[in-house]
């Protein structure tokens, strides 16, 4: 009788651990689990002075990377988070369910070539290369295999351009987690790459001229955190060697400047963009045969937004906010060139005017609205012709279209599912789906929500909130808000591959996740935007908090069962919360996070967020990036369970952001809740990352795995 009654005890404690992940916590049991850091030094000599402002950088040795200290302490620190993940339960469960989730295709929307269409493709997030289909129901074929050719691991094709007569592609090969890229030609008829290969390519568009293409490149920095500095414009012939490659332009007057260079279709104009680091554009213009004449100035000095929209006989378009929050399209005439010329061609509207592409001679304009991407086709003029529907609550995510074809292949997502690509024929007024993946992950089971919240200065802000349609809001689900900044969008994590993997997880795990759209550099209204940068930066953080509030006063769930997601910007906005309110999370999870705000110009690709953060060594910008740069600010205190990731190949975010934080964090937690710092191997598939951080996010908002 003992034992039965033993086993009726184990089995009623095994149904508890297995039920609902909305349940009381008390229904489980989640032990601490001990865990002893490594030792970091703080260096108490060690003082930065900001024009006067003397701030003490006790972990700044952590800088050298290449160091035998930072060596070892790097690997110290990975050896205690895969000591303590591995007693994680549930990583074998969540990685079966991710090998699910991530089981289809995706393509990219294919580029009409010569009468073949060409696009990339992935299986399982990973690069399968080049394909055609020589009629839009044609077999594919595969053309450029990444796996057989001894690329570096983890290599990807991010695009191609053709050339005009469509006998050559350039190709950019980067590796993930890099911002760099190589240059690399190859020959449609041949099936077969050419020797060309340019390095040191980073922010650059191709566009081909004559016989050969202009580029941006770099001279490649010396160390990895070396700012790179000193962008230039070259001109390559295909089959010569990159160092015969002819200076085009280069402005030796700031450092970093970078270049875009664009031309007419009947290639006789050459527009240069250029952009300052605090974000100030110019326009420059030459004719393009013309190559010992000089570019003449447009416009200089403008605090507004350009960005390349085409051209054609009449001149060239360009997508401004200047006079307009949510941006419009101009028209600029290279005869009569000056801004007091500039002719409007699509007025702001109500939405943010998020790109504009080329379709049989028109417009296609995509506008970026909080339901969904929208659609519209004007003429050159500016009358509307046609607003070809969606689908609803999806985002457009790229566009492939010809300046004379009809043809529009359309790659459209959200949170629920792989991107599908729909192939729009304008002469036949008709939109089919081209390619439509399938995953175990079921839409209809789930519910979207708009929700509308005050700020804490009573700025109203939008968040989507994602849950099962049978959920009841008993504050008691484990949930996880999405901390976002990217500049995609302010729902970017609804389609990003990463982040939506992430969402997909919590879902299946019987949570609800959470995107508010906040002020600052996602905010396609330039408004918005700028209402959260620089000295008014607090405002993102105070919108993400305003957030998290909600969700907890209107019962989805309480802050010990609130989890934080953020990658990039988004873990600058979870720490900056998570030392400001520790008090309304219960787990935070950041990836490649930027956390020391006051030296992020020093490292890598930093100097171009100036525009966002401010410039930490001017005395009028100092005060208020220092009042929220976690790594500065992180008191003593009660700090919920933290991981923090960092890819030791980033070069977009340098890893030592993350060791700063994650060492201040580790000193100043009073608490027993863990705060880990991973180190992700180069050649680590976000796969197995996302099983390890899900697997800590659960454990920690005390959520059981479910099988």
């Amino acid at each position: 009788m003992k034992n039965t009654g033993l086993l009726l005890l184990c089995c009623t404690a095994l149904l508890l651990f297995g039920c609902q992940s909305s349940s009381p916590d008390q229904a489980y049991d989640f032990p601490h689990i001990p865990v002893s850091y490594p030792d970091t030094p703080r260096d108490t000599a060690a003082i930065n002075d900001f024009s006067g402002y003397k701030v003490p950088a006790p972990y700044q040795w952590l800088e050298q990377s290449d160091s035998a200290q930072t060596k070892a302490w790097t690997a110290a620190q990975s050896e205690v988070a895969r000591a303590y993940l591995s007693q994680l339960p549930g990583r074998d469960l969540l990685r079966q369910e991710i090998a699910q989730l991530s089981d289809y295709t995706s393509i990219s929307p294919p580029r009409l070539i010569k009468g073949a269409y060409y696009y990339l493709k992935s299986e399982r997030g990973v690069c399968k290369g080049l394909f055609r289909r020589d009629s839009l129901n044609a077999p594919e074929k595969q053309l450029i295999n990444p796996q057989t050719l001894g690329w570096p691991t983890a290599s990807e094709i991010t695009s191609f351009t053709p050339s005009p007569d469509g006998t050559l592609l350039a190709l950019k090969r980067s590796l993930a987690h890099s911002e760099w890229e190589d240059l690399l030609l190859f020959d449609l008829e041949q099936e077969k790459f050419i020797s060309d290969t340019l390095r040191f390519v980073r922010h650059s568009n191709i566009t081909w001229y004559g016989s050969g293409f202009f580029y941006s490149r770099y001279a490649r920095p010396g160390s990895p955190t070396e700012p790179y500095l000193f962008q230039q414009v070259c001109y390559h012939r295909p089959g010569t060697d990159q160092s015969e490659d002819e200076l085009i332009y280069a402005d030796r007057s700031d450092p970093r400047f970078r270049f875009e260079v664009h031309l007419s279709p009947v290639q006789d104009y050459l527009v240069l963009l250029s952009t300052d680091a605090d974000g100030h554009q110019a326009i420059y213009g030459r004719p393009a045969g013309e190559t010992d004449a000089g570019f003449t100035t447009i416009a200089e000095g403008l605090e507004h937004q350009l960005e390349w929209a085409g051209a054609d006989a009449a001149g060239f378009y360009l997508i401004t906010n200047l006079d307009a929050p949510n941006r419009r399209l101009i028209r600029v005439d290279p005869d009569l060139s000056a801004p007091n010329y500039w002719e409007t061609i699509l007025p702001e509207s109500s939405s943010p005017l998020s790109s504009v592409h080329w379709v049989n001679g028109n417009l296609l304009a995509v506008y970026q609205g909080e339901a969904g991407s929208a659609m519209a086709i004007y003429d050159t003029k500016g009358k509307l012709l046609k607003r070809p529907k969606l689908p609803e609550n999806g985002h457009i995510l790229d566009i492939s279209s010809q300046y004379d074809d009809p043809n529009v292949f359309i790659s459209y997502g959200n949170i629920l599912e792989p991107p599908q690509v729909y192939h729009l024929d304008l002469e036949a007024e008709r939109m089919t789906a081209f390619h439509t993946p399938v995953t175990i992950l079921k839409p209809g089971n789930f519910e979207t929500r708009l929700v509308r919240l005050e700020s804490y200065d009573g700025t109203p802000i939008s968040m989507y909130v994602i849950h099962t349609r049978e959920l009841k809001l008993n504050g008691q689900h484990p949930t996880l808000i999405f901390a976002g900044g990217r500049q995609e969008g302010p729902f970017a994590p609804m389609y990003n591959t990463q982040e939506r993997l992430i969402a997909q997880l919590m879902l299946r795990q019987g949570g609800i996740c959470a995107i508010p759209a906040l002020r600052g550099g996602s905010a396609l209204n330039t408004k918005l935007r700028r209402a959260g940068q620089r000295e008014y930066k607090q405002n993102t953080f105070d919108d993400f908090q305003a957030a998290a509030e909600y969700l907890i006063a209107n019962q989805y769930t309480k802050a010990s069962r609130l989890g934080v997601y953020g990658e990039g910007h988004g873990g600058l906005i979870a720490s900056a919360s998570l030392a400001q309110r520790p008090d309304l999370f219960g787990a935070v999870a950041g990836i490649d996070g930027l956390y020391d705000l006051l030296r992020y110009p020093e490292f890598g690709s930093g100097w171009k967020w100036l525009p966002e953060f401010g410039a930490p060594d001017a005395p009028n910008q100092f005060d208020p990036i220092f009042a929220y740069s976690p790594v500065h600010k992180l008191p003593a205190d009660q700090y919920p369970a933290t991981m923090l990731a960092a890819h030791l190949n980033s070069d977009v975010v340098m890893p030592v952001h993350t060791w700063k934080m994650g060492a201040a964090l580790q000193y100043q937690q009073t608490a027993q809740a863990p705060a880990i710092i991973y180190p992700v191997p180069q050649a680590q598939a976000f796969d197995e990352t996302a099983a390890d951080i899900m697997a800590f996010l659960l454990y920690h908002l005390k959520t059981p795995v479910r099988d």
